[in-house]
C-alpha cells in the first residue's frame, strides 16, 4: 500500500494531477517555489539560430508498437493517459544521446481554444495547436525520487498540426469524449502509443529543463521531435470541451516559454542534409489558423 501511495504522489507531480485547487493556469504567476525561482525552466522557444547542430544516433522507441490496456483521465489540468508500467512489453526509449533506458510512465496533452496557441514549446514564437508529452523515468530509479535526480526524467514532446485527416488520435477519440468532465476516467483496451509518433523521429531538439507544471522540478531531459503529427478539427474540439473542476472550460493548459539563462539547445540533424536546414520544411507551421510562415535559416556546418 505504501508503494502504491508513493507512486500516486509521483504521478500527481509529473502530470499535474493534483486537485485544481492546488494550482491552475489562470494565474501562472502565482506558481511558487522552483516555478518562480528556477533558472532552467520549461518550456522554451526553439531558436534554431542558437541551436548547436549535432549528429547523434537516432532516438529509439522500444515497444511503442506494443499494445496493452490504458486508463485515460481528465484530471482538471489535462487528459492524462497511464497504465504502461503494468504492460508485459513496457514501452521505453534509448539512444539519441540518452544515458540509459527510460521507461514510459504516462503521456498527456496541452492545447488552447485558439488554433494559434496550444503547444508549450514554440519555434520563432509560433505555436502548434496541440502538444503531447511522453514522460519517461530512468531505469533503476523509483517513481518517488526520479524527479529529484538530474536526468531522472526524460520527456519526449510531439507537436500536432491540423489536417483534414488524422489517425494519430483515432483510438483515443471515444475515451477523451467520455472523460469530458473533471475527475472522470475511462479504460482503453489494446492501445498502442506509437500511433502518436510522427513518421520521422530522427530529427529532434534537445535541452535540459523542468516539468512544465508545479512543482516545476528541474533536471528534466527534453526531446522535442522536429516533425509534427496530424490532428483533426474534430479531435481538437473534443479536447476543448474538457472541463476543469469548477466547471469552466479547460482550453488553455499550456505554460508560456521561459528564458534560456545560458542553457544549450541542440538540434540532432537526423535525416536533414548536412549542408543546411530549411526550417520551412523542418517545422511546417501551416495550421489553418496560423499565418503561413516561411522561415529559412541555413547553417553552414564546418567539419573540424
Amino acid at each position: 500500500m505504501l508503494c502504491f501511495l508513493l507512486l500516486v504522489h509521483f504521478l500527481e507531480e509529473v502530470s499535474g494531477s493534483k486537485g485544481s485547487e492546488e494550482w491552475g493556469y489562470v494565474d501562472k504567476s502565482a506558481w511558487k517555489k522552483t516555478c518562480k525561482t528556477g533558472k532552467s525552466q520549461s518550456p522554451i522557444d526553439l531558436d534554431i539560430s542558437q541551436a548547436i547542430l549535432v549528429d547523434w544516433e537516432p532516438l529509439k522507441f522500444h515497444n511503442y508498437d506494443a499494445r496493452g490496456d490504458i486508463v485515460a483521465e481528465n484530471n482538471g489540468h489535462t487528459e492524462l493517459v497511464q497504465g504502461f508500467q503494468s504492460w508485459t512489453k513496457r514501452p521505453y526509449v534509448t539512444g539519441g544521446n540518452l544515458k540509459g533506458r527510460y521507461n514510459l510512465q504516462q503521456f498527456h496533452f496541452h492545447w488552447d481554444g485558439n488554433d494559434r496557441f496550444g503547444s508549450e514549446h514554440t519555434l520563432a514564437g509560433l505555436h502548434y495547436p496541440l502538444e503531447v508529452h511522453f514522460v519517461h523515468i530512468k531505469e533503476g530509479l523509483n517513481e518517488t525520487n526520479a524527479h529529484h535526480v538530474v536526468g531522472g526524467v526524460a520527456v519526449v514532446a510531439v507537436q500536432f498540426q491540423i489536417a483534414p485527416k488524422g489517425e494519430a488520435l483515432f483510438d483515443l477519440e471515444k475515451v477523451t469524449e467520455a472523460t469530458n468532465s473533471s475527475d472522470t476516467k475511462g479504460d482503453v483496451p489494446s492501445y498502442s502509443p506509437g500511433s502518436l509518433l510522427p513518421p520521422d523521429t530522427s530529427t529532434f531538439f534537445r535541452y535540459t529543463g523542468s516539468l512544465t507544471t508545479p512543482p516545476c522540478s528541474e533536471g528534466v531531459i527534453w526531446t522535442i521531435l522536429a516533425y509534427p503529427n496530424l490532428v483533426t478539427d474534430t479531435q481538437l474540439r473534443i479536447l476543448r470541451r474538457h472541463l476543469k473542476e469548477d466547471g469552466s472550460l479547460l482550453i488553455d493548459n499550456w505554460r508560456t516559454v521561459q528564458p534560456m539563462n545560458g542553457r544549450k539547445l541542440y538540434l540532432n540533424k537526423g535525416t536533414v542534409n548536412r549542408e543546411g536546414i530549411d526550417t520551412g520544411e523542418l517545422w511546417d507551421i501551416t495550421s489553418k489558423a496560423v499565418p503561413v510562415v516561411l522561415i529559412c535559416v541555413v547553417f553552414i556546418v564546418v567539419l573540424v
